[in-house]
This record gives structure tokens, C-alpha cells and sequence, in this order.
């Protein structure tokens, strides 16, 4: 909320100010209930015009109470309470009918498979690269478990903006900032050593009631520091297949998006193999409707090797990327310690005393180490990899042997 001491100012209630909102890896939503309901024509006071649209509009007229966003310059992400786009004969249309809301996905739990928190999104589909950034579920893709989405997440790609710009009146710009809604990019979060800010700053437009022609402009910036708690997220067996994704770069249409080669996770489940039965193995339609690039199945001849590639089975953890992208020197929590903690590999003290917090074993290594057990009932397992392919590191790999009839993940 924005205050100011000049309220009380004669005409003050009709004065604009502008509010400009940014944050860094998420997105930001403003109060939708306020924005999408009607608002009045002030141009005849005694029968007012009731209009059928939200309080949110793309002109700057003065006689009608609203909140109007403003697009400063070409850099502007054009989406979400800016949407901007052209057709396919290259007219271009904004405005309030055109506007994306998040109509409620901005509050349910996304992309989290933890023990603690299950989100009804799917699991699989793109990750997000340094190629090509952050990933967000396509405009109406399919959600759920068994559902073909792009990508983890409620919330398309087409709502939500990093940086939002507003102008209205003092009481309108406050109703807009009711119900502020940061959503946090897919698997993002502040614990591997990346930080995330809001920033709001506001600026009065030089508001001084009926004294306005003589008033400077006064403003005010605030930035608040955000921390993205972390979730043990479950890892994926699955297969890596190389399909093609949009890449938007939500300017208007000044530039167009265009398609990219980019690796996805996906489910592996029992669709083909009713209908993969029915091919000969060295029959042409079995080579076009079940290689290895489609097949969700092992399939291997007798007394034949077969080798198990990414696009068969691929194991995927989001947490175990994070644990790589950790800086060296970790922290860790230590109650004696307070707010400070403690960071591993240094001596941790506690006022002049040496703190008797034991460092946690993630402070030994093995940051991003999996425990994986394969097994099979009538053959034989080997990590050889394929003829032309070169061995894999063998010192980052320790093989257990079980020694007792309790399984490795149970300890």
C-alpha cells in the first residue's frame, strides 16, 4: 500500500501516480478481482455509464477512474497485463479486452513433487537451460499427471509479468495493490545462492491538490529482499527425446519467435507396446513407429546385447542440479549460531566458545549424488557403453555391494 501525507489536498482524489513493480526469476500479479470489475464514466455524474469492462484499460482518458499500464520502451515484455501481438495480416491488437490474467492459477502449488507438497501439474516435459532460460507451460497445454504438458507449472506462459508499470489515482492504485502475487519460476529458489528482490517504487506525479502546476514530482523506491524456501523434489525416470519448443520473446511481434531443438523428460508407460507387438523387429513399420526415439519399451532380441540410452531411460533431479550450482563454501544451520549459521569447512563459533553444532554431511561432498539401484530377473547388467562411445568417468561413480538382505535405500 502507498500513502502520502498530501491526501487531504483539494482535488487530490483525481490526481495520478505511477507504481512500477519488478522482481527478478518470477512473475507478479496484481489484485484481478479489482482489476476485472466495472468501472464508471465520470463525464455525466447524474446518470453514469456503467461499462462492461475491468477497471484496467489501455487509454489514458480523464474521465474515467482506472488503472492504465504504461509501456515505456521496446525492451518491455509484452505479456500478461500488457499483452501486446499481431495478427496473421500484421495488425497489431492490445488493450483491456486483450489483457491475460491468471484468473487463480497464481495461488496453487506448482511444479512441487516433494514429500510434504504434491501440485496437480505434471512432472515431466522441458527443464530450464542455459541456452535458452526458463521454461513456462504453453497457453492451454494439457495439466495432470498424465497429461502432455510443455513443461511443470499452472500458470501459462502468457500471465504474469517481471515488470509491471501503472498509473491511477491514489485510491484505484491502492485496490490494484491489495493482493500482489509473486509466482517463483519453475524449480527456483533462493538457497543455491542466487537472490531475488521486488522492487516497488512510486512516484506522486507531483499530487498537490489544486497547486499541482507548481509542485515538483516526488517518488519513493523500496526493495524487498525475497527468500524461496527449497523442496525435495523426487526424481524422474524417464526419457530424454530431443523435440522442438517455442522460444517467445514476448515483444509485440517486432521480433519473431521461433522453434528450437531442446531436450525434454518423458514419462516412460506402456502405450506402444500393444501395437509394436504386431511389427516384424526388422519390418519397416517397426522401424518408423517404434525406434528408439518413440518406444517407451527395452526391446531386445535373444542372445543379443541391447543398450540402454538416454532416449530409453534418463534420470532427472532438479535438487541434484542445485547441489552442483551450490557455491563452494556452503552454509549450515546451527540453532547456537542464530541467523549467521555456519559455513562448512570453516570453524564455527559462537560468541568466544567454538559452536557444538556437527557439520552436516553435505558439507563432506557428494553434492548432486544419486543412490540407484538397477536390477533384472533373467539376464545380466554391465555399464559398458556402446561400440564408438567412450567410457563414462569412473571416479565419479562409486558401486555399492550389498552385503545383507536389507535394501541400499533403507540403509
Amino acid at each position: 500500500r502507498i500513502s502520502d501525507p498530501d491526501f487531504k489536498d483539494y482535488l487530490f482524489d483525481v490526481e495520478k501516480f505511477t507504481v512500477n513493480i519488478s522482481c527478478i526469476y518470477g512473475r507478479l500479479f496484481l489484485n484481478e478481482e479489482f482489476l476485472n470489475s466495472e468501472r464508471t464514466d465520470n463525464r455525466n455524474p447524474n446518470r453514469p455509464v456503467q461499462y462492461k469492462v475491468g477497471m484496467a484499460q489501455e487509454d489514458k482518458s480523464g474521465f474515467r477512474p482506472g488503472i492504465v499500464y504504461t509501456i515505456w520502451d521496446g525492451d518491455q515484455e509484452l505479456r500478461g497485463l500488457t499483452f501486446v501481438d499481431y495478427d496473421s495480416q500484421g495488425a497489431q491488437f492490445r488493450g483491456t479486452k486483450y489483457i491475460k490474467y491468471g484468473n487463480g492459477c497464481q495461488f496453487e502449488p506448482q511444479c512441487s513433487d516433494g514429500a510434504t507438497l504434491m501440485s496437480r501439474d505434471t512432472d515431466f516435459g522441458f527443464f530450464a537451460t542455459r541456452w535458452y532460460g526458463t521454461v513456462y507451460p504453453l497457453e492451454g497445454s494439457t495439466i495432470g499427471p498424465d497429461g502432455t504438458a510443455h513443461s511443470c507449472g499452472i500458470c501459462p506462459d502468457v500471465v504474469g509479468n517481471r515488470f509491471i508499470s501503472i498509473q491511477g489515482t491514489f485510491a484505484d492504485i491502492n485496490k490494484a495493490l491489495e493482493l500482489v502475487t509473486y509466482l517463483p519460476d519453475p524449480h527456483f529458489n533462493t538457497r543455491f545462492g542466487t537472490k531475488e528482490f521486488i522492487t516497488f517504487s512510486v512516484n506522486d506525479g507531483g499530487a498537490l491538490g489544486n497547486d499541482r502546476a507548481s509542485s515538483p514530482s516526488l517518488s519513493q523506491t523500496r526493495i524487498i529482499e525475497v527468500v524461496v524456501d527449497s523442496v525435495n523434489d523426487r526424481p524422474l525416470v524417464g526419457r530424454r527425446v530431443e523435440l522442438q519448443r517455442p522460444i517467445k520473446y514476448w515483444n509485440g511481434g517486432k521480433r519473431a519467435d521461433k522453434m528450437v531443438d531442446d531436450y525434454a523428460v518423458l514419462a516412460i508407460d506402456k502405450t506402444l507396446d500393444p501395437a509394436c507387438m504386431l511389427y516384424p523387429p526388422a519390418g519397416l513399420d517397426y522401424q518408423m513407429n517404434c525406434n528408439t526415439s518413440v518406444r517407451e519399451f527395452i526391446d531386445v532380441d535373444e542372445d543379443t546385447l541391447f543398450f540402454i540410452t538416454p532416449q530409453v531411460m534418463w534420470i532427472a533431479d532438479v535438487d541434484a542440479h542445485e547441489a552442483e550450482e551450490m557455491p563452494v563454501l556452503r552454509r549450515y544451520c546451527c540453532d547456537e549460531a542464530g541467523e549467521d549459521a555456519c559455513v562448512c569447512g570453516r570453524v564455527c563459533r559462537c560468541g568466544s566458545s567454538i559452536c557444538k553444532c556437527a557439520p552436516p554431511e553435505v558439507c563432506e561432498g557428494g553434492a548432486g549424488e544419486l543412490l540407484i539401484s538397477i536390477k533384472v530377473q533373467n539376464g545380466l547388467l554391465s555399464l559398458n557403453p556402446p561400440p564408438g562411445r567412450n567410457a563414462f568417468p569412473v571416479e565419479q561413480l562409486t558401486f555399492l555391494r550389498n552385503l545383507t538382505a536389507k535394501a541400499l535405500d533403507r540403509g
